[in-house]
């Protein structure tokens, strides 16, 4: 089966001021053998999606990241898989990494778009792109950093580890999408540590504060506050970058950037088939959505949303269907 691909598309990017704008009449991304192409059918909003380019403007590179739509080409790599894993019209989710200086092209605010076939997700036959979308790529890859390498949680989201006293667990920030996604997959482990999507000052201090005498780990999705963790020598603090999953490296200034690491990629390959099989058990569900109509405009709007911080415990979610 094959599927007409036009030569051009439009996405949102950076301008040369690097302000995102509705950019039409660029080119459709060129796969890699372990890639698929997707015809994006929608989208989901993340902070990151506007605190990227604020942070680290780069006229030219793409937005986004969740996304969800239909399989138009799989590379030769992926293409190979045995069982397969993809099919042309088949529907998909997951997430890229936007705003990437490694590769310009990479974002999911665009008509179709280039993901790497081992960190997306088949979706179920029955569920709707708005639904697929919801359960939110960036923030699995986020919790899983997180849980599983900068906390170093015990077992496999198939396999927990068993016998242990259940411990309490404070997830500052739950009714973000990380913290929706944290708290599923922690009713399937058992842990003592505190995650902060934060980590502003006030956040930062009451997490410290909540942690016992014995001491921790604190995990932030920003940079943390030295201030505050040179208060409590027993607490270790760690700043997460979610996009580093795949363990090709991060090429951001410090402490975002990261090295390659091979081992770290070979950890992510076994985490994604675990989450594969939660969602097709049924045990990992997506995120409460609102809808925001406008297509790329409407991206924008919901980004300016966020922002203002006009939304919590729900996911903004755009639909691209009628631009496509």
């Amino acid at each position: 089966m094959t599927v007409e691909i036009p030569s051009e598309q439009t996405a949102i990017i950076q301008n040369e001021e690097a302000i995102l704008r509705i950019t039409p009449g660029l080119p459709i991304p060129k796969l890699r053998d372990d890639q698929i192409l997707v015809k994006t059918q929608a989208v989901a909003l993340n902070p990151c999606d506007f605190k990227m380019p604020a942070r680290f403007p780069t006229p030219g590179l793409w937005n986004g990241c969740d996304f969800a739509g239909t399989v138009v080409a799989i590379g030769d790599e992926a293409a190979s898989q045995k069982p397969a894993k993809f099919r042309i019209g088949a529907l998909v989710f997951g997430a890229v990494q936007g705003s990437n200086r490694d590769d310009p092209q990479s974002g999911a605010y665009c008509q179709y778009l280039a993901a790497d076939a081992a960190y997306t997700f088949k979706a179920p036959d029955d569920m709707l792109p708005t639904t697929a979308v919801a359960m939110c790529g960036t923030a699995l890859a986020t919790v899983g950093m997180a849980l599983f390498q900068s906390l170093r949680l015990s077992g496999t989201l198939s396999n927990p580890v068993s016998g242990k006293r259940q411990e309490t667990v404070l997830v500052w920030g739950g009714s973000s999408s990380v913290g929706l996604m944290t708290i599923q997959i922690l009713k399937m482990n058992a842990l003592r540590y505190v995650v902060d999507p934060f980590a502003d000052i006030k956040t930062m201090a009451q997490c410290y504060e909540a942690i016992g005498r014995a001491g921790g780990s604190y995990c932030a999705l920003e940079k943390y506050q030295e201030t505050v963790a040179a208060t409590r020598q027993a607490v270790k603090p760690h700043l997460v970058m979610g996009s580093a999953i795949t363990g090709r490296g991060l090429s951001l200034p410090k402490p975002y950037g990261a090295p390659s690491d091979a081992e770290l990629h070979s950890w992510s390959l076994g985490y994604y088939e675990e989450l594969q099989r939660a969602m097709d058990e049924e045990r990992l569900k997506p995120c409460p959505i609102q809808m925001i109509p406008g297509g790329f405009g409407g991206i924008l709007h919901g980004l300016d949303m966020l922002k203002n911080k006009k939304v919590s415990g729900k996911k903004l979610i755009v639909s691209l269907d009628e631009v496509n």
